[in-house]
């Protein structure tokens, strides 16, 4: 792949003969196989649906997966759709738009729209400032709307599509690609929670979320713990977002997902410097399934055969995998957006149900397994005193009357079970293993800690 590629819908949206910077299409681009040569590769996405779920924001998540260099990354992508994400970040620029709108009147409801590509702004006056708000949201082409009522003011920054652009714009857009791709430019390490002494944890929870990470008992367990090792733990909920900035640290116990307070108690815990779990990347990162598959085949860990399709893509499908075979949404979790496909006419209805949430869909062989496996990291190691593996009933079976939980054993993380790697390769059930000592157990969905007397 080349060093530098641009990604757009259409070969329309940016002809070849326009650039001397390679253009390919997203289709193209989500569907090419990953090299590892690759991984130097920078790639600006033009798609227009960047919105969640659509094909410009797969291309930015795979191309993260793939070890790209990629504008807009996601993160930002998310971040510029919502005002409670990114005006955080704009607070303090305001004597920088000031100092940029001096010539402009000031009467009470006067607006002004800013374009800006890569940093760059037309208006002399602006630049500062759009070099300020790139910084803070790194994205292609972006337009700012500023209002006046006594002071100037951002109203609103979104993402702005190269189809929206005059011819006028259109030119200054290419310079300015070019301009980005020839500078070096060192990707700002942002604003991270340093270490830090941590004396009050909030713990994040809902009291009635249906399947929830740890249970009550746990939740309690962790207050009684922290108070032994001198550490204040509060059980918060979301009404208590704008308290974070009491808090030394952040420890999020609900399902998290992207478009959910969740990720926006993790981003604010992060700009407040506080201890985050789970912080904002792997919130991005470990929610969808498309990324966790692109990764896990760029670091060559076997997994089963999983196709990524979309609407296009059934009638092949079915020439590729044999009936049953399971689709599944790319963010689903606790089996939500899993379906499990027996015969045509059964894939065209689960098909058209999900594709309704979402462009892309992933496919693979039905492959039936009596138990779960859930390896806990934390800080990218596996817990150094509590190496384990823990397991949980068929999701199917959950909801049984009465259902104990089945407890899981020490493993040792430098030698894991054959059978998690074995089963990628044949799907016939493993015997399980001897769990030993219950250090965690699963009890209908929840994963908890069930921590023996003596043990900490």
């Amino acid at each position: 792949m080349p060093k530098n590629l641009i990604v757009v819908d259409s070969h329309r949206d940016l002809p070849d003969g326009d650039s001397d910077i390679p253009v390919i299409t997203a289709m193209d681009y989500l569907r090419r196989k990953h090299q590892p040569e690759d991984r130097r590769t920078r790639v600006i996405n033009l798609c227009r649906n960047t919105e969640y779920g659509g094909t410009g924001y797969y291309c930015s998540l795979l191309g993260e997966a793939r070890g790209h260099h990629v504008l807009p990354e996601v993160r930002t992508l998310l971040e510029v759709r919502k005002q409670s994400l990114y005006r955080p970040g704009l607070a303090d620029l305001q004597p920088v738009l000031e100092k940029a709108t001096e010539s402009l009147q000031k009467e009470p409801g006067a607006t002004y729209s800013l374009r800006i590509f890569f940093g760059w702004a037309a208006e002399e006056p602006m630049r500062e400032l759009a070099r300020e708000i790139f910084e803070r949201l790194p994205m292609p082409a972006l337009e700012v709307q500023l209002r006046a009522n006594g002071v100037w003011r951002i109203q609103r920054v979104s993402g702005l599509s190269i189809g929206d652009m005059d011819a006028v714009e259109k030119t200054d857009f290419h310079a300015a690609i070019h301009h980005y791709l020839t500078r070096r430019r060192a990707k700002s390490a942002g604003c991270r929670p340093t270490e830090r002494m941590r004396y009050d944890l909030a713990i994040l929870h809902d009291p009635l979320e249906a399947l929830p990470p740890s249970s009550s008992r746990t939740l309690k367990h962790f207050v009684r713990i922290g108070k032994h090792l001198g550490i204040h733990v509060e059980l918060i909920q979301r009404r208590d977002y704008g308290r974070l900035a009491e808090f030394d640290a952040l420890f999020i116990r609900e399902n998290t997902r992207i478009d959910h307070h969740t990720y926006a108690f993790a981003r604010k815990a992060e700009q407040e410097g506080l201890v985050v779990i789970d912080d904002p990347d792997s919130i991005l990162r470990c929610t969808n399934k498309v990324y966790l598959t692109e990764i896990l085949r760029a670091h060559q860990v076997p997994i089963l055969e999983t196709i990524i399709i979309r609407k296009a893509d059934l009638r092949r499908l079915e020439k590729q995998l044999s009936y049953p075979f399971v689709l599944k949404v790319p963010d689903g979790s606790f089996s939500r957006g899993v379906r499990k496909v027996t015969d045509p006419e059964t894939l065209r209805k689960v098909a058209a149900e999900l594709f309704a949430d979402s462009d892309l869909l992933l496919a693979q062989p039905y492959c039936y397994t009596p138990f779960d496996w859930r390896i806990g990291m934390l800080d990218r190691q596996p817990p150094v005193r509590l190496p384990i593996l823990h397991v949980i009933q068929p999701l199917a079976d959950r909801a049984s009357p009465g259902q104990r939980a089945r407890p899981a054993g020490r493993v040792s993380h430098d030698s894991p079970p054959r059978s998690t790697h074995a089963r990628s390769a044949d799907c016939r059930p493993r015997r399980q293993p001897d769990w030993g000592r219950t250090l965690w157990c699963g009890s209908q969905g929840n994963v908890r800690r069930c921590l023996r007397r003596g043990n900490q």
